[in-house]
């Protein structure tokens, strides 16, 4: 299990509004991600792709549920969680001061959704 991180400005403390990073070795698979913030829905959306071909655009980012599954691109999952249980939503700051968080999960591992909320890595 990983965790993604959204960076943030050091001189302002505020996230980049638009971020791409890649992880390896994910099923075997690189995975490329775009992160990008909807200032009109107050939201974050990315794009991924998996070992180089364009796979998903613009898939928002929601609470709790594996945001990979209508997919079906064999990386595993990905879901977003409220850690502290208070209905934070996935919006500009909650992803990058932790009440948000994403996870990264591969096939083989099956964690629920309290452990994930309990922040165990």
């Amino acid at each position: 299990m990983r965790e993604i991180t959204l960076a943030r400005d050091t001189q302002t403390g505020l996230p980049f509004t638009s971020q791409v990073f890649s992880i390896t070795n994910v099923n075997q698979k690189r995975l490329g991600f775009h992160f990008k913030y909807n200032t009109l829905k107050n939201r974050w959306a990315f794009d991924i792709t998996v070992d180089g071909e364009v796979k998903v655009c613009g898939r928002a980012v929601v609470l709790e549920t594996n945001l990979f599954a209508p997919h079906g691109f064999g990386v595993g999952s990905l879901f977003a969680v409220d850690v502290n249980n208070t209905g934070a939503e996935p919006g500009f700051r909650e992803l990058i001061d932790g009440s948000v968080r994403l996870f990264l999960l591969e096939d083989s591992e099956r964690v629920s959704l309290e452990v994930l909320r309990q922040g165990y890595l």
